[in-house]
């Protein structure tokens, strides 16, 4: 896992000054872990402020518990600055299948 984030982070810090502001999206996934980084997702980073989406209030919670960690992180891989700040939001929750009778 730590060669995949040495390549991901060489690679995101290589990416044009127009594309850096996706470069916190793109590395979500790896920053985030397995479970994290599927159930919350990344919409946007702009001004260092990563918005995040959930539609599980535990998993915002979850994300503000773990904020220092997620954005050392970061800081870790993409270096200081690109990612400051964690703004996570509930969205609507996922409907579930429909079940015929």
């Amino acid at each position: 896992m730590e060669a995949i984030r040495q390549v991901l982070g060489a690679l995101l810090s290589s990416l044009p000054p127009q594309l850096r502001d996706d470069a916190p999206v793109l590395a979500w996934p790896v920053v985030a872990g397995g479970l994290m980084g599927r159930r919350v997702r990344a919409r946007a980073c702009r001004q260092g402020i990563l918005q995040l989406e959930t539609s599980d209030p535990a998993w915002r919670q979850e994300v503000a518990r773990s904020a220092p960690h997620i954005l050392r992180e970061f800081e870790r891989l993409l270096g200081p600055g690109q990612v400051r700040e964690l703004n996570c939001r509930l969205d609507a929750p996922e409907s579930p299948p429909a079940v015929e009778s």
